[in-house]
């Protein structure tokens, strides 16, 4: 519709302009390459780039609480992303999302840009609103709104347990042999001293790891029953 055209034609404006200018900022360092993509551009045949006028600044184009609203967004699409690396999701596999927003203003901001969520998400459904969590889910809080990700559907449970059992024993084989250095008193005693430190170091990121890979377990175990 009208607006729809409105709207891509403001966008594609405002992209126009930006590299336009970058390409005006960049030709002093890298002529060469600026000139052949200036040319390229709507109407960059018809000017040298060489004689344009650097930019001038924009003070009226700051908006920062349009730019707040964005970063939120952003920070929404973050998060699932951030879910999906630490369970081991695939990026290509479409996922379910619950969005439970702190106010009525950030629902109705998510509304206005719920296809942005979905499609840099790769959301096959998105929920906005409260609603009650599966039980069995990942989830994270952006600025007090909580992002759930339902791990039914999402994973091959029985895959991901067994990868995890996997990955468990080898962290508690390696944990038993860093203790056992660093109980043995000869080694602390005479080891040198960053020897020493690596170890314990390794000692800590072991448990850390062990713990977090106790507690996806923990999920996909739920989710599974």
């Amino acid at each position: 519709d009208l607006r729809e055209e409105e709207k891509r034609a403001s966008a594609q404006f405002v992209l126009w302009t930006v590299l336009r200018e970058i390409l005006i900022l960049l030709h002093p360092i890298i002529p060469f390459v600026s000139a052949e993509i200036w040319e390229a551009l709507p109407g960059g045949a018809e000017k040298e780039l060489a004689l344009e006028r650097f930019p001038v600044p924009r003070p009226f184009c700051r908006k920062p609480e349009d730019a707040g609203r964005m970063e939120y967004i952003r920070e929404i699409i973050v998060a699932v992303r951030t879910i999906r690396a630490e369970l081991g999701i695939a990026p290509s596999r479409w996922l379910f999302c619950l969005l439970q927003p702190a106010h009525a203003e950030q629902a109705e901001l998510l509304e206005q840009n719920r296809q942005i969520v979905e499609n840099l998400a790769r959301l096959e459904k998105l929920g906005i609103g409260r609603a009650e969590a599966p039980k069995a889910s990942a989830s994270a809080v952006v600025q007090g709104c909580e992002v759930v990700i339902p791990l039914a559907g999402a994973v091959d449970l029985g895959v991901e347990l067994a990868r995890l059992d996997k990955e468990l024993a080898g962290i508690a084989k390696e944990r038993a042999a860093v203790r056992a250095k660093l109980e043995n008193a000869s080694f602390v005693e005479r080891a040198p001293r960053e020897v020493v430190e690596r170890e314990r170091a390794r000692a800590r990121e072991l448990d850390e790891n062990g713990k977090k890979l106790e507690a996806l377990r923990l999920r996909f175990a739920e989710a599974a029953h």
